[in-house]
């Protein structure tokens, strides 16, 4: 974690106890590995360079929901440089009013 030490990660492990204790564990980590694997995909398609932060402290605050797997489905019609990539994968996520915190917005 001290590589990430810096990401304001929404209070993640607070979080996590909570989801484990109310759904248990394999539930939280069937979820846990479905995001692991969308951000995987984010990061290799969409990260222009600037990108790495965004996509990790937007993939940490969130849950698993239909907003992120919407996201995800609706950036595979992105193409382009991974600068334009980039931007409209950010332009995309604010569209469908995916709140970040203020330290990961423009």
């Amino acid at each position: 974690m001290s590589d990430f030490r810096d990401l304001n990660t929404g209070h993640v492990k607070q979080r996590t106890c909570t989801l484990i204790a109310a759904q248990g564990f394999d539930i939280w980590y069937r979820d846990y590995a479905e995001k692991a694997a969308l951000l995987t995909t984010a990061l290799r398609k969409y990260n222009d360079g600037r990108m790495k932060r965004f996509l990790c402290e937007l993939f940490i605050q969130r849950d698993l929901d239909d907003t992120l797997q919407t996201l995800m489905c609706r950036a595979e019609r992105i193409s382009g440089t991974p600068k334009e990539a980039g931007k409209s994968f950010r332009a995309l996520a604010k569209a469908l009013d995916i709140k970040t915190l203020p330290s990961i917005s423009d």
